[in-house]
C-alpha cells in the first residue's frame, strides 16, 4: 500500500534523447579542437627544446604542421562567428599567436631570429 502514489515523468521521445546528444557532441568537439590547438601549441613554444630545434626535426613536414595548425584555427573562428563569436573568444591569442615570424624555405619552417631582449622561445629575458 502507498500513501502516496508518484507518477514517473513521461518519457521522452527517442529523437529527443539522440538530438540532445548531437547537439552536446558540437560543444565537445569544439573544445576537443582548441584544446588539441593549445597542447601543440605549447609543445612548440614551451618546450625545454627550441623552436628551432622542433622545427628542425620536423624537417619536410613542418610546413604541413604550420598549415595543419592554421587551418584548425580557421576552423575554430569559423565555429565560434556561427555563433556571433571571435576566434578570441574560444582560444586566447597566447596560444595561437606564434612568438617569432614563421616563414618556410621549401617544406621546411624557418623561424627569424629572436627580437632584441627575447630568448629562442620568443620570451622576454629577464
Amino acid at each position: 500500500m502507498n500513501i502516496i502514489d508518484i507518477t514517473p515523468p513521461p518519457s521522452r521521445p527517442e529523437a529527443e534523447f539522440i538530438a540532445e546528444d548531437l547537439l552536446a557532441c558540437v560543444n565537445s568537439e569544439l573544445g576537443r579542437r582548441i584544446e588539441n590547438h593549445t597542447i601543440s601549441f605549447h609543445k612548440f613554444w614551451d618546450s625545454t627544446e627550441t623552436p628551432d630545434a622542433i622545427a628542425a626535426a620536423m624537417g619536410d613536414k613542418g610546413k604541413l604542421f604550420i598549415m595543419t595548425a592554421s587551418q584548425s584555427l580557421n576552423d575554430i573562428g569559423t565555429l565560434a562567428a556561427m555563433v556571433g563569436k571571435t576566434l578570441d573568444d574560444a582560444i586566447s591569442p597566447e596560444h595561437y599567436v606564434p612568438r617569432r615570424e614563421i616563414t618556410f624555405v621549401g617544406e621546411t619552417i624557418v623561424l627569424a631570429p629572436p627580437a632584441e631582449g627575447f630568448d629562442a622561445w620568443g620570451k622576454p629575458v629577464v
